[in-house]
């Protein structure tokens, strides 16, 4: 689960409608997040070689409610594996980070 967050961008612009999701799945993954109940599409990524991940992407969806993201992996194949093993920060924290 993620809430909103405000985050300037380079130019300093506030932008209260962006989401970063912070976790830990398998080393040098493909991963898609997506809206947790209607499946709607968020961000694909990819895991760094310590499996750490740093999702920043604006949702669908209306900017004033609360939603709850799921993250999966990719298969080589590019079917949608399971999320066990995956955590996001709210859960699992990776270690030295919030």
């Amino acid at each position: 689960m993620a809430t909103r967050m405000a985050i300037n961008d380079a130019k300093g612009n506030r932008d209260d409608n962006t989401v970063t999701l912070e976790g830990r799945g398998d080393p040098d993954r493909d991963f898609i997040v997506c809206v947790s109940g209607t499946g709607a599409y968020c961000y694909k990524g990819k895991t760094d070689g310590k499996g750490e991940f740093l999702a920043t992407f604006t949702p669908p969806g209306d900017p004033n409610g609360s939603q709850q993201f799921t993250v999966r992996h990719l298969e080589a194949d590019g079917t949608v594996g399971d999320n066990l093993g995956w955590a996001n920060a709210f859960n699992n924290p990776i270690e030295g980070k919030a």
